[in-house]
């Protein structure tokens, strides 16, 4: 029960400091949440992880590791 509240908060925080100008620490956090959905199988938690981490790249400058991702 405890994974299905601490991985979309990982998720949600990451977006969230991305909207507010810490990109970097956004995209730690939403890689963090993409690694525990991969590990759990939780494919759209997965997608919604890997989202953001996408945009938070983009937001950094990142466009070609935004591109892989």
């Amino acid at each position: 029960m405890f994974k299905l509240l601490i991985f979309p908060a990982l998720t949600l925080a990451g977006r969230l400091r991305c909207q507010r100008g810490d990109h970097r620490w956004g995209a730690e956090m939403c890689q963090a949440g993409l690694e525990l959905f991969r590990e759990s199988g939780d494919v759209r938690g997965a997608a919604t992880a890997l989202a953001g981490l996408v945009r938070a790249e983009l937001l950094k400058g990142n466009y070609a590791l935004a591109y892989k991702l």
